[in-house]
This record gives C-alpha cells, structure tokens and sequence, in this order.
C-alpha cells in the first residue's frame, strides 16, 4: 500500500514516509505518558504495531514487488486506529459514535467508512 502509493507523482517517498512514522512513534510516546486505562495503552500499542507491520511491508514489497497489499494494510490500520479513538475518547469523557471498525463498515453508505 505504501510503497505503490509513494511511487505516484506527488505522493511522499519513502523517506518521508518513514519521517511520518518517526513522528507517529513520538507522539505516542507522549500518549505513553499521560493515558490512564488499559483500554487506551492497549490501543495506541496496537497503532504502533500495525504502523510497524506496514513499514516492514513497504520494505519487503520494495525489494520484491508482488502483489499490492494495500487492502490488508489499510483494513489493519483502520481497526487499530478506529479502537484507539475509541478509547482515547471514553478515557477523556468525550461523547461521540463508538464503532467498532468492522461494524462501521457495515453501518455506513459505501464509500465512506474510514
């Protein structure tokens, strides 16, 4: 997924892909710091290991390209991202839709779930 959206015209490199992910590590040690619930350090460690999976496929697929696994990546990513809001937004009392990712997809016209 990454790799073959950073080899269209204007789309980051792969060096500027790793300084996002450098930057996602950062801010979640900052998270580190100041979460309360197991619910919200489970999250963000699952953030960070589906950020890690994706960088090793970006590596992997740039020495080898097969097929694109943009879809699996993208799924994984969702998911983890999706639980983290979820918990970063009941550890702070915040109220909003709680949606787990499957389900959202499921709920929402076609086109639109994230």
């Amino acid at each position: 997924m990454l790799f073959y959206y950073s080899q269209l015209d204007g789309k980051p490199s792969l060096s500027d892909i790793n300084k996002a992910l450098r930057s996602a590590r950062d801010s979640a040690a900052m998270v580190f710091l100041v979460l309360e619930t197991e619910r919200t350090y489970k999250a963000c460690r699952d953030v960070l290991r589906a950020l890690d999976d994706a960088q090793s496929v970006v590596y992997e697929n740039a020495r080898r390209p097969s097929a694109d696994p943009g879809d699996e990546i993208n799924s994984a990513l969702g998911r983890a991202m999706r639980e983290f809001q979820n918990a970063a937004r009941a550890e702070l009392d915040v109220n909003g839709p709680e949606w787990p990712w499957a389900e959202r997809e499921s709920t929402e016209p076609s086109g639109t779930a994230q």
